[in-house]
C-alpha cells in the first residue's frame, strides 16, 4: 500500500513485518494504554484487515497463527472509542478501494466462503438474478432434523398455525425465501433461518417469524395486538441493487405506502437499506416486485457469504417445511418491471455497481 493511502485512513506508513513473530519491539512504552488502538494488516495475498485491540502485539502473535503478515500499522485509540473509530476506518478503506478480510461492518467478504462449498459462487451470480427459476430446479432433498429440535419448537409453530393470518403470513414467507435466499433448500439451517412466534417483537407489535443470516434480521413479519388480522414487516435489501435499477425517489413512487429507512447491521456493512410495509397487501406488493427481490437476494447472499447464522437454535423446521414444501403456500407471481435501457439483469452485470453513498443517503 502507498504512502498515500495509509495518510488517506490515517495510519502512519506500513512497516514490513514479513518474518517477524512478533511486533513487542515496536511498543517498548511502559505507558499505559500505549498498545491500545486500531491496526492495519497488510496480507501476502494483497488483501488487508483493519482490527481493534486493547493489546496488539498479543493480538497480531494470534492473526499470525492464521494469516502471512506482510506488513503494518497502528494508531492509538482510546479504549472508549474503539467501536466506532473501527467502524469508520472500515467503511473508509471499502471507498478506498482495498481489498478487506473483514467480516464485521464491510459490504463484501473477500476470498472463499463457507457457502461456497454449498453451491459455488458462479451458481450464487446466476440464482440471485433469477431465484425463482433456479429454486424450480433445485431438486435437493431437504435435511433432517432430530426429533428433539422439532419438539422444541412444535407448540410455538401449532400457535402459529392458530393466527389468524397463519396462511397470508405462509405465503409471504414463501414468497421470500424462494426469490431472495441463494438455494434455500440447500443453505437452509446452516446460512439462513427462521424463528417462529419469537419474543424479540415485543408485546404491541409481536413477530410472528423472523427470517436471519449471519447476526442479522432479513424478513420480518408483525402482527398487531390490539388488530391481530393487521400484518406489516420489513426486510432489508441493499441498496446498490436496488438504486442499480431506479432511484429511491423512482421507488418512493412505485410504493408510496414503504417507509425507506437506514439502520446499522453490522453484517450489512454500508450496503444496506430497510423496507417496512404496513398492510398485508402492501407487504405483498413489494415482495413481488422484481427489483425488490434482486436486491434482497443481493443482501442475503452477501451476508451468507461471510459467516453461518448464528441462529440456528431457533430454527423452526416446520415453518421451514410448510413454506418451502407445501403447495397451498405458492409464493405471489413476481411483478415485472420494464428495465432502464442501459440495465440487463444476469450474471454479467455482478457486482452491482456500488452507488455514491452521499448522494443514496441523500434521498431519504
Amino acid at each position: 500500500m502507498s504512502k498515500e493511502l495509509c495518510l488517506k485512513l490515517g495510519f502512519p506508513p506500513l512497516t514490513d513485518v514479513a518474518t517477524f513473530k512478533s511486533i513487542a519491539h515496536l511498543f517498548t512504552s511502559a505507558r499505559k494504554g500505549s498498545r491500545c488502538g486500531l491496526y492495519l494488516l497488510e496480507l501476502a495475498d494483497g488483501c488487508y484487515y483493519v482490527g481493534q485491540s486493547v493489546e496488539v502485539v498479543r493480538r497480531f502473535a494470534q492473526h499470525c497463527k492464521n494469516h502471512e503478515i506482510v506488513a503494518f500499522a497502528f494508531i492509538r485509540v482510546k479504549p472508549t472509542d474503539l467501536d466506532e473509530v473501527e467502524f469508520n476506518k472500515i467503511r473508509q478503506a471499502e471507498e478506498l478501494g482495498l481489498r478487506l478480510r473483514n467480516v464485521i461492518h464491510t459490504t463484501c467478504v473477500d476470498g472463499e466462503a463457507d457457502l461456497d462449498l454449498i453451491i459455488p459462487e458462479d451458481q450464487q451470480r446466476k440464482w440471485v438474478t433469477n431465484a425463482k427459476r433456479y429454486f424450480k430446479k433445485d431438486i435437493s432433498p431437504r435435511i433432517q432434523f432430530p426429533q428433539s429440535h422439532l419438539d422444541r419448537y412444535a407448540e410455538r409453530f401449532r400457535r402459529f398455525e392458530r393466527h389468524p393470518q397463519s396462511e397470508i403470513a405462509l405465503k409471504l414467507l414463501r414468497t421470500y425465501l424462494i426469490n431472495s435466499i441463494v438455494a434455500p433448500v440447500r443453505t437452509e439451517y446452516s446460512f439462513w433461518n427462521v424463528s417462529c412466534m419469537p419474543s424479540s417483537g415485543g408485546t404491541k407489535f409481536p413477530r410472528l417469524f423472523c427470517v436471519s443470516a449471519a447476526s442479522m434480521e432479513l424478513f420480518v413479519v408483525m402482527a398487531d395486538s390490539a388488530n391481530p388480522a393487521f400484518l406489516h414487516g420489513f426486510l432489508n435489501v441493499s441498496v446498490d441493487a436496488l438504486s442499480y435499477f431506479l432511484t429511491l425517489e423512482e421507488f418512493s413512487e412505485l410504493h408510496p405506502e414503504v417507509e425507506l429507512s437506514i439502520r446499522d447491521y453490522r453484517d450489512a456493512g454500508d450496503d444496506q437499506i430497510t423496507l417496512h410495509a404496513w398492510g398485508a397487501d402492501h407487504l405483498e406488493r413489494l415482495l413481488r416486485d422484481e427489483f425488490v427481490q434482486i436486491a434482497a437476494c443481493v443482501l442475503s447472499q452477501r451476508v451468507m457469504r461471510k459467516r453461518p447464522t448464528f441462529y440456528a437454535q431457533y430454527h423452526c423446521a416446520q415453518l421451514a417445511e410448510k413454506a418451502l414444501v407445501n403447495p397451498s403456500s405458492k409464493a405471489a407471481k413476481p411483478v415485472k418491471r420494464r428495465l432502464k435501457p442501459s440495465v440487463a439483469v444476469n450474471a454479467a452485470a455482478w457486482p452491482f455497481p456500488v452507488a455514491n453513498q452521499a448522494n443514496t443517503r441523500s434521498r431519504h
